[in-house]
């Protein structure tokens, strides 16, 4: 699906630098690259509802630690939310833990995810980078152009202050 993927961004004339690198499955593994490579770096989250019904795919600054009680709220869930699993992530993003990535809305069974939150200070980089489908490689891409991918899908973006 990765082919893909770079089908797509060039199709909306979406320009990146990939980067490969050995694996990263947590923001800590990957301190020294992003040191080297200016940017917003994020992580992305696949969170949902208690009762299993609505997934989000949260974008934050990887820095930043994720209030889930304030995130709950700002969503309006009734109640706590928490990490989707393993297989609700690989049917719904087609992706494995540690690669979670924006780019996984591509995949046909994303409907599932009833909104994208984007952490609003990735306004405050020129550029952001995330995986491309897996965590071996990073895609570098323009703030603008990431934004040009989220508004070409079919998901509800909404901007929030992680």
């Amino acid at each position: 699906m990765e082919h893909q993927l770079y089908d797509y961004l060039a199709a909306r004339g979406i320009e990146y630098e990939t980067i490969e690198h050995e694996p990263f499955f947590t923001c800590a593994e990957s301190e020294e690259f992003y040191q080297q490579s200016p940017g917003a770096h994020c992580k992305t989250l696949f969170i949902r509802n208690r009762k299993k019904t609505r997934y989000y795919l949260a974008v934050v600054l990887s820095a930043k630690r994720v209030d889930i009680k304030a995130l709950t709220k700002f969503l309006s869930e009734g109640q706590k939310l928490s990490f989707g699993s393993a297989e609700k992530l690989e049917a719904t993003l087609g992706l494995l833990p540690g690669s979670v990535t924006p780019f996984g809305l591509l995949h046909p069974q994303s409907n599932a995810v009833t909104k994208v939150v984007i952490d609003a200070d990735i306004d405050q980089h020129a550029y952001v980078h995330f995986h491309p489908l897996r965590n071996t490689a990073t895609l570098r891409l323009s703030r603008a152009d990431f934004f040009v991918f989220l508004d070409s899908l079919d998901h509800e973006v909404v901007r929030y202050q992680f």
